[in-house]
């Protein structure tokens, strides 16, 4: 009885641990105000896509943002758009979330194609 007690225990512990972990996870989340799709590309690297983000032309909103090759932080960076100067880019519609972003995938722009943290660019209205 006493075994039986010491498991049951251990493991309504190891539940709210995992539950806790879950919802502090969840809530760090970015908050989405788009539809996403999920799908992957062919080199198995997943990806989203934001339908209403597809071959829309966006104003850089911040100074020094960075054009990325690839996805993340550690992406080698293109160049630097400076808001001041009118910077603008076209999205494709796909993102990858990484190192706490949303990368979107950038198919026109001054600087080339490459990849940009949502959070620093605006849809033109």
């Amino acid at each position: 009885m006493r075994k039986t007690k010491r498991f049951v225990a251990t493991t309504l512990a190891l539940g709210m641990m995992l539950a806790c972990s879950l919802s502090s996870f969840a809530a760090e989340l970015p908050a989405q105000d788009y539809e996403a799709s999920v799908s992957v590309e062919s080199s198995a690297v997943p990806y989203g896509v934001y339908p209403s983000m597809a071959n829309k032309t966006c104003d850089v909103i911040g100074e020094g943002v960075a054009l990325r090759r690839e996805p993340g932080l550690q992406g080698e960076r293109i160049g630097l758009f400076y808001q001041s100067s009118g910077a603008w880019v076209v999205t494709s519609g796909e993102y990858q979330i990484k190192d706490g972003y949303h990368w979107m995938r950038v198919t026109d722009s001054p600087l080339g194609p490459g990849w940009i943290a949502l959070k620093y660019i605006k849809v033109r209205n």
